[in-house]
C-alpha cells in the first residue's frame, strides 16, 4: 500500500495504490481499503485478473485540527498500512489594498478594494479599516467583511475636504496601506 502524499489539505483528494506479490487470480484479487477516521473516505476494489497493482483515489473532508489517519489495504489474510495526515484549511490573510480612482475632488466618492491570498473560511474574514490623518475621510465604522468563499470585498470611501489621506486596512497581524489625494 502506497500513498502519493503522506499529508493533504483536507477536501483535496490523494491517490495511491496497491501493489500485490503475485498476479491476481482468475476472480481477482477483492481489496478491503479503510481508515481508521471519517476525515478519509475509502472504497473498496478488486484488482483485475493476471494485474498486480491497481491504482486509487481517496476523498478527503474538511477538518478543523489537523488528523493523522491509518489507511489500511486488506486482502486474503494480509493487511498493509499507511498513515495520511489531514490538516485544516490554512486561514487567508491580507495580501492588498487598492483605492480606484486614487485621486479625487473633495466631496467626491471613491471605491477601496481588499483582497486575500485565498477565499475567506466560514463567517467571512473580518478586516478592520482606519485612515490617516484620522477620520479624514468617511470609511465603514466596522470595518468591512470578505464573505465566506470569496477573495476580496469592495468598500465605499467618501472625502469632503482636499488633503492626501493614507487608508489603511488590517487584518490578521497584517496591514496594508494606499493613499488617496483628495484635491
Amino acid at each position: 500500500l502506497t500513498l502519493e502524499a503522506s499529508t493533504v489539505l483536507g477536501g483535496n483528494p490523494v491517490n495511491g495504490t496497491v501493489t500485490l506479490g503475485d498476479p491476481a487470480p482468475v476472480t481477482g484479487a477483492p481489496i478491503v481499503l479503510q481508515a481508521d477516521d471519517p476525515a478519509v473516505r475509502t472504497t473498496g476494489f478488486t484488482i483485475p485478473f493476471g494485474q498486480t497493482s491497481q491504482a486509487f483515489t481517496l476523498t478527503t473532508a474538511v477538518v478543523t485540527a489537523a488528523r493523522t489517519v491509518t489507511v489500511s489495504a486488506s486482502y486474503a489474510g494480509w493487511r498493509q498500512t499507511a498513515l495520511l495526515t489531514v490538516n485544516p484549511p490554512v486561514p487567508p490573510t491580507l495580501a492588498s489594498l487598492s483605492i480606484s480612482p486614487d485621486h479625487v475632488t473633495a466631496g467626491g466618492s471613491v471605491q477601496g478594494t481588499v483582497t486575500l491570498n485565498g477565499v475567506a473560511g466560514l463567517g467571512g474574514f473580518r478586516v478592520g479599516l482606519t485612515s490617516s490623518p484620522a477620520n479624514s475621510v468617511g470609511l465603514p465604522s466596522l470595518g468591512l467583511i470578505v464573505p465566506q468563499g470569496q477573495s476580496s470585498a469592495t468598500f465605499p470611501i467618501t472625502t469632503t475636504l482636499p488633503k492626501v489621506v493614507t487608508i489603511t486596512a488590517t487584518a490578521g497581524g497584517v496591514s496594508k496601506t494606499a493613499t488617496l489625494t483628495v484635491q
